[in-house]
């Protein structure tokens, strides 16, 4: 993907300047920060590696930070075809394989969630813990209201308005994350890579393969019970509707040694919405967990 024109100004005051790699044939680009025991970050559906500056910027003093640009996201070349949740699973599977990362804790949003558990499911020696900020790692047959909003969200018209407005973006950057003040060129940097349609179609497709992409939910449901028996802490905001519905729950029902933490007056982003009181979270519970 071409250089993002004002990026430049977002990007240089994260300090996150990133790079890429190849894994079997795809160029991936990435951030890599700090030192210490790994943390990848999985981003969801409108965003990419961004999301993450100002969680990293709090944890790479004492963490190695990696947060990878899934293709077609940020400045990720798109692959070729249709969006696969099965496709993104397995790269970031291979990339933590091509960094020969160790005792990796998995952090995802959104849905970077099912991509990135069941990434650690096909590797699970390479994974010591989790965290879920505002995301899910199991089929939705319990959540039949979310089922229906990623159908309503991925549909046809859904598609139409994101590709003429880039929708998705716009909504976090505006009414997605209330206690957050966005500067113009943070605002660039969600918008800009999706600047064309085609990669609008990226987002809308991300949430389309969540209901349509052939027993993945199922496949991720099953793998996931090989990594239950590790540590967990699940982020969500107090405002997303995602928490009321029982998601957190969710996860301590699968996860034993799990730990649950709110974030006041967040939404589906809380990374974006308080970023110090998610780096704190993540901090203190890695400091626990050691």
């Amino acid at each position: 993907m071409s250089a993002l024109p004002r990026l430049s100004a977002a990007v240089s005051t994260s300090g996150l300047t990133g790079t890429s790699i190849d894994v079997d044939g795809t160029r991936v680009h990435y951030v890599d920060a700090g030192d210490g025991a790994p943390l990848v970050f999985v981003h969801g559906g409108p965003a990419w590696s961004f999301t993450w500056r100002d969680v990293i910027a709090r944890l790479a003093d004492r963490f190695r930070c990696i947060a990878i640009d899934l293709p077609g996201f940020g400045r990720s070349p798109a692959l070729a075809g249709d969006v696969s949740l099965r496709q993104y699973a397995n790269l970031v599977r291979r990339f933590v394989e091509r960094l020969d990362l160790d005792r990796v804790t998995l952090v995802a949003n959104d849905t970077g969630g099912p991509i990135g558990f069941r990434a650690a499911s096909l590797a699970p020696e390479r994974y010591a813990r989790f965290v879920a900020v505002d995301t899910f790692a199991f089929a939705l047959d319990e959540f039949p209201m979310v089922r229906l909003f990623l159908r309503l969200f991925s549909s046809p018209p859904a598609r139409f308005v994101n590709r003429r407005l880039n929708l998705l973006p716009r909504a976090v950057t505006s009414f997605g994350t209330p206690r957050r003040r966005w500067t113009e060129a943070e605002r660039a940097a969600y918008l800009e890579p999706f600047a064309s349609a085609a990669m609008r179609d990226r987002c809308i497709g991300l949430l389309r393969a969540l209901v349509r992409e052939p027993g993945y939910l199922d496949e991720l449901d099953r793998g996931v019970r090989v990594l239950t028996d590790r540590p967990l802490l699940t982020i969500f905001g107090s405002e997303d509707p995602v928490r009321r519905y029982g998601f957190p729950e969710k996860f301590a029902a699968m996860f034993p040694r799990s730990t649950h933490r709110i974030v006041t007056g967040a939404k589906h982003f809380a990374h974006e919405d308080d970023p110090d009181g998610v780096a704190t979270f993540i901090r203190d519970w890695l400091s626990d967990q050691r």
